[in-house]
């Protein structure tokens, strides 16, 4: 899969790929957010430090069928993912992601 297919900077430009998302393409991909903003909001709510809830601040490019199932998946970030079963890939470090 060549480098240059991907452009991680902005909304659908993004560092993690499900791996449907690749075969669908930008256009008709989602940005999703790995850990869910409420759960972001309520950390940081709860005093949690800043830069270590920034640290969970990700989000994967997934098709829009798979959008659908991580909306009822078990777990919370990547264990989101395992549990609907998306493959991802990971453009900074050109391999797939062990979720």
């Amino acid at each position: 899969m060549p480098h240059e297919f991907f452009d991680h900077t902005g909304k659908k430009n993004l560092r993690f790929w499900s791996e449907a998302a690749i075969e669908v393409g930008k256009s008709d991909a989602q940005h999703e957010h790995v850990h869910e903003r409420r759960a972001l909001i309520d950390r940081l709510l709860a005093g949690e430090d800043v830069d270590v809830v920034l640290c969970d601040a990700i989000a994967c490019l997934v098709s829009k069928e798979e959008h659908r199932r991580l909306a009822t998946a078990g777990g919370r970030g990547w264990q989101r993912y395992k549990s609907a079963a998306i493959k991802v890939y990971d453009v900074s470090l050109r391999k797939w992601v062990a979720v």
